[in-house]
């Protein structure tokens, strides 16, 4: 971080602010990242991903009204066929935006089905269909998201799959959440500790940061739903 802090001060790129919020919210502090991420969207175009971890960010940073404004420009970026990517950046912030969940959640679905159907097996396509899996939960379909998701942790699961424990956590947690939502609560339970082992003592990555933003998201709607999930 100091090392960042320097080189920011000597040569403000937006790659080093970009690799300094990502310091600062696996750290867990979200309103120093949001400071540059705030910087970052006010004076260039910003990629997918980016965006992304910045709506990701502002919701943790309690700042719903962020989240709203980065979700609808990747909604708008949904309209150009030449930019696939945006079908899923716009789908995660759909899905965590506290407001309309099953109205987003019908959105999102579209949206990840439309990508899932040209794609190819990639890790985008993983989390496409982590998060098709959490749509199904949010529309109010929970025996289709386990049954998606229970695929896909299978796929997940073996080792030529080299899934990351992000993915695997996000996995169980959906997993957890959908049996919430059946108010199947020991199941939940099963889920939720699965998910929590992964958690514990993970190691911060820029490749999975978007993994772990989504894997405290989903904790702190466990935590709302009696199911904590340790960090």
């Amino acid at each position: 971080l100091n090392h960042l802090d320097t080189l920011i001060a000597v040569d403000d790129q937006a790659n080093w602010r970009y690799r300094r919020s990502e310091v600062l919210a696996g750290m867990g502090q979200f309103d120093r990242a949001m400071a540059d991420y705030d910087v970052l969207t006010g004076r260039e175009y910003l990629p997918n991903h980016i965006l992304e971890r910045a709506g990701f960010c502002a919701l943790l940073a309690g700042r719903a009204k962020t989240l709203d404004q980065h979700t609808s420009v990747l909604v708008k970026r949904t309209e150009d066929k030449k930019n696939p990517g945006a079908l899923v950046s716009a789908s995660a912030l759909l899905l965590i935006a506290p407001n309309d969940q099953p109205k987003n959640a019908e959105s999102a679905s579209q949206f990840l089905d439309r990508y899932l159907k040209d794609s190819t097996t990639t890790p985008t396509t993983t989390i496409a269909q982590l998060l098709s899996g959490l749509a199904q939960v949010r529309i109010g379909k929970p025996d289709v998201a386990i049954q998606r998701l229970n695929k896909l942790l299978t796929r997940l699961a073996q080792p030529q799959s080299k899934a990351h424990r992000s993915e695997l956590a996000v996995c169980h947690m959906s997993i957890a959440l959908a049996h919430a939502a059946k108010g199947d609560a020991a199941t939940a339970e099963k889920s939720r500790q699965l998910a929590s082992k992964l958690i514990e003592n993970h190691s911060h990555s820029y490749r999975h940061s978007v993994y772990w933003h989504l894997c405290e998201v989903l904790r702190r709607e466990l935590i709302a739903r009696k199911l904590k999930a340790n960090t």
